[in-house]
């Protein structure tokens, strides 16, 4: 699976995989749209590849 930096991500992109937080935490399961929303998110948590 290839991973991508979330400072790369695009909006509309589609998620192969869900994305997880450093602690285990779900923030998007895998078939979700990437939002700006959810890429502030991922920023946030500090999730750095999805």
């Amino acid at each position: 699976m290839i991973k991508i930096e979330t400072k790369q991500l695009q909006e509309g992109a589609i998620l192969a995989q869900p994305v997880i937080t450093p602690l285990g935490q779900p923030l998007a399961p895998a078939g979700s749209a990437v939002t700006r929303q959810l890429i502030n998110r991922m920023k946030l948590y500090r999730v750095e590849y999805a």
